[in-house]
């Protein structure tokens, strides 16, 4: 896992990750209904323009309800999070180039209270599924939660 740096307070995670791929390669990985299965869940809705919704289905009935803010392709993605039994929250990815090869996102989520030790790892497990996803070598959905629980376990 190729973290570069992550924290979290009592309001937000903040987490930087470089992937060895080109900034369109990520984007796609972030945004290509495609791909969405491989890393954050089943895509039922990718209107991926401001003001558009993003609802994604992940799994047992639990849907993220989200609008898109601000899409400034290949860069950047600010939207709410609006998970079942949760407050609604913000997201935002920056990505940059760092050549033609290596890009590093940078994600912050705020407005979580006291959920961020859980968003934390959760968004490490998400990158470590987008990661292999966009390398093309996909992980399988199935051991999600045991990832989630290892690194949980790790204090990771």
């Amino acid at each position: 896992m190729p973290i570069l740096s992550e924290s979290r307070n009592d309001e937000r995670v903040e987490l930087r990750w470089s992937f060895a791929r080109s900034i369109d390669e990520i984007w796609t990985g972030l945004t290509d209904p495609r791909f969405l299965p491989l890393w954050i869940g089943q895509p039922v809705e990718t209107d991926l323009t401001a003001g558009g919704r993003f609802v994604i289905d992940h799994g047992d009935g639990a849907l993220s309800r989200n609008q898109l803010l601000e899409v400034q392709r290949p860069h950047l993605l600010v939207m709410t999070w609006e998970f079942p039994d949760e407050p609604v929250s913000h997201i935002r990815i920056d990505l940059t180039a760092q050549d033609d090869v290596t890009t590093t996102a940078q994600l912050v989520h705020s407005g979580l209270g006291e959920l961020t030790a859980n968003y934390r790892i959760g968004w490490v497990t998400h990158f470590t599924y987008l990661e292999a996803a966009v390398d093309g070598s996909p992980l399988p959905g199935e051991q999600f939660w045991n990832l989630y629980a290892t690194l949980t376990a790790l204090g990771q």
